[in-house]
């Protein structure tokens, strides 16, 4: 997959990054009334937020994100499109993180506040892999901008494999949708979505210091200093 990226990174202009099945003339004009409408999309949503764009290519998105985030990391396999991506934003690209890697491999050493995520599931054929993408996103964000072809009739490539939106909200069962729209690209259905997680990281640490702290007050509760069984039994608590 890295070689087909960075083989596709030669092509001129936005071409790197739209199918072969659109017709050329017309790809710069679609391709920015595309950036256009995910940014709308987007909203204020990302402004002075640390933001996560995986799939960044030749920096369509990029250019737009990084003047709304608080701080950008950008993730693509292809060295290629991210050598691509920083020379189309000049300047700007010294307030952007960039690594080359799948982002199922992907380390954080902290967790966004956002992800977004373009045209970049359909390339995930083998579903082990697009599980391990999805749970990686899900470890790394609350909020999920994703927008994808899902038009699952309109097979395009033997390289792409298109889910539908249920497939796709099945998938992210942490979340919850909380803002949709669709969009076409030629004859392509993309759908726009918005994902919140039910629960949020801060929630389920709020919920896991609860836990331990009613561990220690059993603990403390009970008179460990006479009865054995006792003392195994709050050494068990605190262990689970």
């Amino acid at each position: 997959m890295t070689y087909e990226w960075n083989r596709r990174a030669q092509r001129k202009g936005v071409s790197a990054v739209m199918s072969a099945r659109y017709p050329s003339y017309r790809c710069e004009q679609e391709s920015q009334k595309y950036v256009n409408a995910v940014m709308d999309f987007i909203g204020n949503d990302i402004n002075d937020k640390d933001v996560l764009e995986i799939g960044c290519g030749i920096g369509r998105l990029t250019k737009k994100l990084i003047l709304k985030a608080k701080k950008l990391t950008c993730l693509d396999i292809s060295q290629e499109m991210i050598d691509r991506n920083k020379a189309y934003l000049g300047a700007l690209a010294s307030k952007v993180d960039y690594f080359q890697e799948f982002a199922q491999d992907y380390s954080p050493n902290k967790t966004h506040q956002v992800i977004i995520s373009s045209l970049v599931l359909i390339h995930n054929i083998d579903d082990d892999e697009f599980y391990k993408l999805v749970k990686k996103m899900s470890s790394c964000a609350d909020e999920i901008f994703l927008f994808e072809h899902t038009d699952v009739a309109c097979q395009v490539s033997p390289f792409t494999r298109i889910r539908s939106v249920t497939e796709l909200e099945s998938a992210f069962y942490e979340y919850e949708v909380t803002k949709r729209s669709e969009y076409k690209i030629f004859d392509d259905s993309i759908s726009f979505l918005k994902l919140v997680r039910k629960c949020p990281n801060s929630c389920r640490n709020g919920i896991l210091n609860e836990m331990d702290k009613e561990k220690n007050e059993t603990v403390l509760n009970m008179d460990v200093s006479k009865d054995p069984l006792n003392r195994l039994y709050c050494q068990n608590i605190l262990l689970n």
